[in-house]
C-alpha cells in the first residue's frame, strides 16, 4: 500500500505587494465618486461600482492607511461644506432671503448633506468599524461629518445670526395665526450642531418675554378680566403645543416659556 503523499505549501518567495502609487490612485477614485454623490452628477471618470469602492476602503485599511484615509475624508467633507455654505451665502444670497425661504433652503442643505453622509458612512463602513472603534478620541464618520458642518457654520457669524432671526420671525408669525413649516427641522438641525441653546433657546425665551409683556399690557388696557384670563389660557396651550411639537419637548425651554 502506497503511503499518502504529503502536500507542502511553501510561502511566496517574495511577499505580495500592492502596486506602486496604489494609495493615491485609490483615494483619487474615492474622491471623484464622493464628489459625484454630493453634487448629484454622473462622471465618465467614475468607472468603479459601489462594491469596488468599498473594496478600496477595505484594502487601504489592510495596508495600514486607515488613519491617512480618515484624515483625507475629513478634509474632503470640511472643504465640501465650506464651499456649499459660502456659495449659498455669497452666490445664492441666502442671507438676504425672507425668513421662511431661508429656513427652507438651509434645512434643505443640511438634510441633503446628512443623507449623503449616511451613504459615505456606509461606503466607509469597514473604516468606521475598525480604525474608528479601535482608536480613542476619534469620532465616527457620521459624527465627524456633522462636526465639519458645525465648524464651518461657526466661521460664518452672519449665517448664525440669520438662523436666530429667522426662527424668531417664524415663531412670531405663528403666534399671529400663520402656519409655518420647517421650524421643527430647523430646531433639530440646531440641536445636532450644538447651536440650540445659544442660537434658538435663549433668544426665543428673551423674545417671548418681550412679546407677552407688550401683549399683556395691551390686553390689560382693553380687555375684561374674563377675556384676559381666557386669552392667557389660550396662549399657554399654544406655547405648550409649540414646545412639544417644534422644540422636541425641551424641559428648560418649557419651564422658561411658562414662567
Amino acid at each position: 500500500m502506497k503511503k499518502a503523499r504529503k502536500i507542502v505549501i511553501k510561502p511566496f518567495k517574495q511577499a505580495p505587494s500592492v502596486p506602486e502609487g496604489f494609495e493615491e490612485k485609490a483615494w483619487k477614485s474615492l474622491e471623484v465618486s464622493l464628489l459625484c454623490l454630493q453634487n448629484k452628477s454622473e462622471s465618465a471618470a467614475v468607472s468603479l461600482g459601489w462594491e469596488e469602492l468599498y473594496g478600496l476602503v477595505t484594502d487601504l485599511c489592510h495596508q495600514k492607511k486607515a488613519a491617512w484615509l480618515y484624515e483625507l475624508l475629513q478634509k474632503h467633507l470640511a472643504a465640501y461644506v465650506e464651499r456649499t455654505l459660502k456659495s449659498a451665502c455669497e452666490e445664492h444670497g441666502i442671507l438676504l432671503m425672507e425668513s421662511a425661504v431661508f429656513v427652507e433652503r438651509l434645512v434643505g442643505i443640511w438634510e441633503e448633506y446628512c443623507s449623503d453622509l449616511l451613504m459615505i458612512r456606509n461606503l466607509c463602513l469597514y473604516l468606521d468599524r475598525t480604525y474608528v472603534i479601535q482608536t480613542s478620541n476619534v469620532a465616527s464618520i457620521y459624527d465627524m461629518g456633522v462636526g465639519c458642518f458645525q465648524a464651518t457654520i461657526q466661521t460664518l457669524p452672519p449665517l448664525e445670526a440669520k438662523v436666530t432671526s429667522s426662527f424668531l420671525q417664524e415663531v412670531e408669525r405663528e403666534r399671529y395665526g400663520e402656519t409655518r413649516n420647517h421650524l421643527k427641522s430647523l430646531v433639530r438641525m440646531a440641536t445636532a450642531l450644538h447651536m440650540y441653546t445659544k442660537h434658538v433657546e435663549r433668544p426665543f425665551l428673551a423674545a417671548s418675554e418681550v412679546f407677552y409683556a407688550q401683549e399683556g399690557q395691551q390686553l390689560l388696557e382693553s380687555a375684561s378680566v374674563g377675556s384676559f384670563l381666557l386669552h392667557v389660557e389660550k396662549r399657554l396651550a399654544e406655547e405648550h403645543s409649540r414646545v412639544t411639537s417644534v422644540l422636541d419637548g425641551n424641559v428648560i425651554t418649557k419651564k422658561g416659556i411658562v414662567q
